[in-house]
C-alpha cells in the first residue's frame, strides 16, 4: 500500500500480485479478498477497467463464499466506482445499494462517508441536484476525520467533482 499511496502504481501491483499468491498458498482468504479489493482499486486509478473489474469481482465472490463481508463491502464500494468510471450508472447504483446493505451497522463513520462520497460521484455522474447537499456533507464529515494522505487525495477529487457539478 506504501507504493499506492506514493503514485507508484507498478510497484504497488507487483507488491499485491505476490501478496495475493502468498494468501492463496497459504489459505488467508481474508487476506487474498483484501489484497484483491486493493489490486481492483489500483487499476482502476490506473484506468486499467478490465483488470479491476476481474479483481473486484472475484474480491465479492471470495468475500461472500467464505462470509468476510466487512471486505465485501470494499469490493463493492470499488465496483460501484468502477461501473461509474466505465458509464455504467444502473450497475454502479446496484453496487452501492449491496454496499450499504452490508456496511456495519455499529461500523466506523469513515466506512459510511466512503460510500457517501461513491455515492456522490454515482449521483454527479447522473447531473443529480441532490448531489449538492450529499458532497457538502462528505466535505464536512472528511474535513472532520483524521485523513491519510491516501484518503486527503480521493477528498480532493470528491471535492472538485462538486466544484464541477456545482458550476
Amino acid at each position: 500500500r506504501v507504493h499506492l499511496r506514493a503514485g507508484r502504481l507498478d510497484d504497488a501491483v507487483a507488491c499485491f500480485e505476490r501478496d495475493k499468491a502468498l494468501s492463496r498458498k497459504l489459505g488467508d482468504h481474508r487476506g487474498e479478498c483484501r489484497v484483491l479489493n486493493d489490486l481492483g482499486r489500483t487499476y482502476l486509478e490506473n484506468r486499467e477497467y478490465e483488470a479491476a473489474e476481474r479483481d473486484l469481482v472475484e474480491g465479492v465472490i471470495l468475500a461472500q463464499k467464505y462470509g468476510h463481508s466487512d471486505v465485501e463491502f470494499f469490493c463493492r464500494k470499488d465496483l460501484g466506482r468502477l461501473r461509474i468510471a466505465q458509464g455504467r450508472l444502473e450497475e454502479a447504483d446496484k453496487e452501492l445499494w449491496e454496499a450499504k446493505r452490508i456496511l456495519p451497522i455499529n461500523g466506523e463513520p469513515y466506512l459510511q462517508l466512503v460510500l457517501d462520497a461513491a455515492i456522490g460521484e454515482l449521483l454527479v455522474a447522473r447531473g443529480d441536484a441532490a448531489a449538492d447537499e450529499l458532497l457538502l456533507r462528505i466535505i464536512s464529515g472528511f474535513r472532520d476525520a483524521e485523513l491519510s494522505k491516501n484518503d486527503l487525495k480521493y477528498f480532493s477529487k470528491i471535492f472538485k467533482k462538486f466544484l464541477t457539478h456545482s458550476d
